[in-house]
């Protein structure tokens, strides 16, 4: 699950990294946001702009390091550094302030000089953290619990649950539904619970979503495999699949379109060897994976035991899933 911060560039002056524990500080953090986080960024790039100006001034290991786990952050499908405005402000400090009072975040995180300035100005805040204290702070403990230690589902208690999806879907321009069950055409009530629950936090806490930017892709697999060198079984069974697939569209993705108002998309693959059975949330920076799909509620709403874990190795078999041709007889919605 994805928590947020804010960078300071200064956090990278060069005067800094004499000191061995502040380096290693600050590689710590850079590598617990390539794990599970995410960088608030400015459009106009003065963030961005300076920690690589800052990178390029360090000793070359330390900046090499660091530049590369940047450079990594910054590529298509893995992007952790997220633009999510075009903020005004007279120096990078001002930039900073005005992404921490307009975007939801977990943490900002500066230098010490600069959060003494800052907290000349205003009152303590937790979530404003010095980066020489970041191995004890609040941040890194809730990102390793979300990195290594959540439980099942069902030892959260319902606003835990919620918080879960709402860290791992809060940025995302789009979110795809991977899940080959649902092609089957059963538990459809169990299907809808789940992925009703994610949308609406998405849709209600989503920072783009909440402004309109939000697709929604649901991937399945055909309920039968269809092979042309069947020809007795082939007509009935792509009869079978439009039955079922008409049904998916009927109970599933038309009452999610009535309900939230915006394009949900039912894309039926034809997996002939059957291979994927992928049952994950693609949601920008994160993927993860459902044990148990997206029937994971109980008809009362309660989680049931189901583990959901980050996965983002999964991304190219993903690709690889969206990639298969669609199931004969499946008309795109």
């Amino acid at each position: 699950m994805i928590v947020t911060a804010i960078l300071d560039p200064s956090v990278l002056d060069k005067s800094y990294f004499h000191a061995e524990a502040y380096r290693l500080q600050v590689k710590q953090f850079i590598r617990g946001i390539s794990a599970n986080g995410l960088l608030l960024a400015d459009h106009r790039k003065r963030l961005l702009g300076g920690l690589l100006t800052r990178i390029e001034e360090l000793p070359t290991s330390t900046g090499e390091e660091l530049g590369i786990r940047i450079v990594e952050m910054l590529k298509k499908g893995r992007r952790r550094i997220i633009v999510c405005g075009n903020f005004k402000g007279s120096d990078e400090l001002d930039v900073c302030r005005s992404i921490k009072s307009q975007c939801p975040h977990d943490v900002f995180i500066t230098t010490p000089e600069n959060l003494r300035h800052y907290q000349s100005q205003r009152t303590a805040e937790s979530s404003v953290i010095s980066i020489d204290d970041y191995f004890d702070s609040d941040f890194e403990k809730t990102r390793r619990y979300y990195a290594e230690e959540l439980p099942s589902l069902h030892r959260l208690s319902l606003d835990e649950c919620k918080d879960v999806f709402i860290r791992s879907t809060r940025y995302a321009k789009h979110l795809r539904i991977y899940d080959k069950q649902i092609g089957k055409g059963t538990d459809i009530p169990g299907f809808f619970r789940g992925i009703d629950f994610i949308l609406g936090l998405w849709f209600e806490h989503g920072f783009f979503a909440s402004q309109g930017m939000a697709q929604v892709e649901i991937y399945t697999c055909e309920k039968c495999i269809v092979r042309p060198e069947d020809a007795v079984h082939r007509a009935q069974e792509i009869k079978e699949n439009r039955r079922t697939v008409e049904r998916i569209k009927d109970e599933l993705i038309a009452p999610l379109k009535e309900k939230y108002g915006r394009d949900i998309f039912l894309r039926v693959k034809h997996d002939a060897n059957r291979e994927f059975h992928a049952r994950h949330l693609e949601a920008h920076a994160i993927i993860l994976l459902l044990e148990r799909g997206f029937g994971f509620l109980r008809p009362d709403g309660i989680p049931k035991r189901a583990q959901v874990k980050v996965d983002n190795p999964a991304r190219l078999d993903l690709q690889e899933y969206r990639e298969l041709p669609s199931a004969e007889g499946s008309v795109p919605n």
